[in-house]
């Protein structure tokens, strides 16, 4: 089953980006899904560990250590602007209680950077003192859609890439043909096209995610 919360192309973008045309029959069957899905699942993990950011937008609760300034930068964004969506906590004894709540008003919230400022307090320096509960990330489909193209077409050359060396059994192969183009690996495994695309979205920090 394909995973919501991990991959960054759906069953169908993947099929069409795999046919070889609009009449191709691979489109109507259902035979290779599951496998299909099983490589998009594989591509969004791996994209999240190369880039240290979780890239789909669903709600998370993180939890992180304070550095006694008033800035955090979360690990899943762009941050959701919905008051409704986040809440904040700064707690030096890890209670998380409702006192330690910081107010909506104080919090400046960076969308894009991931980043969120808070006025009249800092975030304490202390182990997993900050609680932020909030959504994060792209959203894939549907109403609100803001998933970068060239972010999408990386999804599915990957699985592309993949899918075509499961088939032909082409492990430990110098290049492998996708959709007509040679796909040239690049340290790590990856088409060197993937790996460009994936550093401009990487980033080298990362949350303590429960």
């Amino acid at each position: 089953m394909l995973d919501a919360a991990i991959a960054l192309a759906s069953l169908g973008e993947m099929k069409s980006f795999l046919a070889q045309d609009a009449t191709d029959e691979f489109l109507g069957d259902t035979g290779q899904d599951t496998e299909l899905e099983h490589i998009l699942n594989a591509v969004g993990r791996y994209f999240n560990s190369y880039t240290k950011r979780n890239l789909v937008s669903v709600s998370r609760t993180q939890y992180y250590d304070g550095f006694g300034d008033d800035t955090l930068f979360v690990d899943s964004y762009p941050i959701s602007l919905s008051p409704a969506t986040l809440t904040l906590y700064i707690d030096a004894d890890r209670v998380y209680g409702a006192g330690t709540i910081v107010p909506t008003g104080s919090i400046i919230i960076y969308a894009e950077e991931g980043k969120i400022a808070v006025e009249d307090t800092v975030f304490s320096r202390v182990k997993q003192s900050t609680k932020i509960v909030y959504t994060g990330g792209y959203v894939i489909s549907g109403t609100g859609e803001n998933r970068p193209d060239d972010l999408r077409m990386a999804a599915l050359i990957m699985g592309g890439y993949l899918w075509k060396m499961r088939k032909d059994r082409l492990f430990g192969m110098a290049s492998v043909q996708v959709a007509g183009q040679s796909s040239q690996p690049a340290e790590g495994g990856m088409p060197v096209i993937v790996k460009d695309i994936l550093d401009e979205y990487r980033r080298f920090s990362r949350a303590a995610v429960l």
